[in-house]
């Protein structure tokens, strides 16, 4: 009898322990998303030399203008928060300097 109330308070506890993690991952990729910027993507000019091959793995980066925390669902980080990007015009993937004839054609979201 009394196994099986711990039984049952131990798989309680790992489901409430599980939904935490998630609430806590969903958090974190909350705060990445800002939904009224539109990030600026180069076009792939320098973004080609940058390793692209990414493995599934929750990766964390620190953006190079603000420093602030981002979290990624692969081991692919970006260099730029999409604010930054916005700001300064830059490539949100490789953080390249897009030039008003390149806004024009990769201002994309």
């Amino acid at each position: 009898m009394k196994k099986r109330k711990f039984l049952k308070l131990g798989i309680l506890l790992t489901v409430i322990f599980i939904a935490i993690i998630i609430i806590v991952i969903y958090k974190g990729y909350r705060e990445n998303t800002d939904d009224n910027v539109q990030p600026y993507y180069c076009g792939g000019t320098r973004c080609l030399k940058k390793p692209s091959i990414a493995g599934d793995a929750i990766s964390y980066g620190n953006c190079q203008v603000c420093n602030k925390k981002m979290t990624f669902p692969n081991t692919n980080v970006d260099d730029l928060c999409a604010s930054c990007s916005a700001k300064t015009k830059r490539c949100k993937y490789c953080g390249e300097q897009i030039t008003d004839k390149k806004t024009t054609q990769n201002n994309l979201k």
